[in-house]
């Protein structure tokens, strides 16, 4: 199927959704200048050569992704008179109103959306929405390989979710030490787009822009993508008191590396990779619920519980409440107290050698409480 067809039918697809699609105004990765007439008056053109003396390079464009955004082969401007344009950020914006015939680019800090300079009543306007992608542009999350992988969405799976444009935002989401990072997998059957939030249609749940991240789920590299969906959303402590909540030693996307007697917080090598917590392989006896809580960083010694090594580490992980029971002892630990991480060799040159396993982490001060006068042992 050639590209301008690809584009005749995904509009036509959009308007039987009743609404317009919003049209990029360059083709993709062209260089953006501004150009000004003999009156002085400012304007924009999308090239990849300088025309004339006049025209001042304004940044490199980027490519606007989303459900209901057409890439054009060709610039293609507002036909009219006079047009005027938007700056608008990536950011701050949940949601605006545009004129159906305006078009829409992409640069490093900011968008631009292009329009008739009209002041006629009878002009045409539709909303558009904004939205976080858990992964960078370019990326899926294959849970195959539970990680972003490079290959594009394809976004008309959402058209039983959003009834406008969106424009999916590359945003590093993560959640702030307060707050508890929980995920969901749903179809698009759970879930519907009203008044700028996430809504469940039960009417269980709902977040705002800020609150969640949204990505769809390919099972491998090699089908097709499906209609499931991974939504990471950051919430309250306060949920942790109906809900099971677990702890992170590190932040999302980071890991125990070990090297010279120490263990540090260190990214994975790919940044694109998170984990998802649905995949957390825990040294304890935990058995997930359907739906819990991820809480991150403990800021305190530690030292590793291993029972594969010393049956009286034995642990259990309430899927109730979170907490920690080591049954030699008889002692529970809340999710305060102790906390669970990945943990990597330092020889990263041969990946086969390298140790990956969770442990779970106690305070050390209540290690020795529980654990009598053996001897603490560091991490790894």
């Amino acid at each position: 199927m050639s590209t301008t067809l690809g584009v005749m039918l995904l509009s036509f697809s959009f308007v039987t959704a009743n609404f317009s699609a919003l049209k990029s105004c360059c083709a993709p990765e062209s260089t953006l200048f501004k150009i000004r007439d003999t009156n002085g008056t400012e304007n924009f053109k999308c090239a990849n050569t300088i025309s004339d003396q006049n025209d001042d390079i304004v940044d490199q464009t980027e490519r606007v992704l989303g459900f209901g955004i057409v890439e054009q082969e060709q610039p293609q401007f507002p036909q009219c008179t006079r047009t005027t344009y938007l700056n608008i950020s990536r950011s701050g914006e949940e949601s605006m109103s545009l004129p159906t015939n305006s078009c829409i680019l992409g640069l490093s800090d900011r968008l631009i959306v292009m329009k008739c300079e009209n002041n006629n009543n009878s002009e045409q306007f539709q909303n558009i929405g904004f939205i976080n992608k858990c992964c960078p542009h370019g990326y899926s999350y294959i849970t195959e390989l539970n990680k972003c992988s490079l290959r594009d969405p394809d976004f008309s799976v959402f058209i039983n979710i959003f009834d406008k444009p969106m424009i999916f935002v590359d945003n590093s989401f993560g959640c702030a030490k307060n707050q508890v990072l929980i995920e969901y997998e749903i179809t698009a059957n759970d879930i519907r787009w009203k008044n700028n939030q996430l809504v469940w249609k039960d009417g269980t749940k709902s977040f705002k822009r800020n609150e969640f991240c949204l990505e769809t789920i390919i099972a491998n590299s090699n089908v097709e993508q499906s209609h499931q969906f991974l939504i990471r959303s950051c919430q309250k402590n306060a949920i942790c008191r109906s809900l099971a909540c677990i702890r992170k030693c590190c932040g999302d996307g980071e890991f125990y590396a070990k090297g010279n007697r120490t263990t540090l917080c260190k990214r994975e090598n790919n940044e694109h990779n998170f984990q998802s917590s649905s995949t957390l392989n825990i040294s304890g006896n935990f058995t997930k619920p359907s739906e819990f809580g991820v809480l991150s960083g403990l800021d305190c010694p530690k030292f590793r519980l291993d029972p594969d090594s010393y049956s009286d580490e034995s642990h259990i992980i309430s899927s109730t409440n979170g907490s920690l029971f080591i049954a030699s002892t008889n002692k529970v630990y809340s999710n305060g107290q102790y906390c669970i991480e990945k943990i990597k060799n330092s020889s990263f040159v041969d990946q086969k050698n390298s140790c990956t396993r969770f442990c779970a982490l106690i305070l050390k001060s209540w290690a020795t409480i529980a654990l009598g006068s053996r001897c603490i042992r560091l991490v790894c």
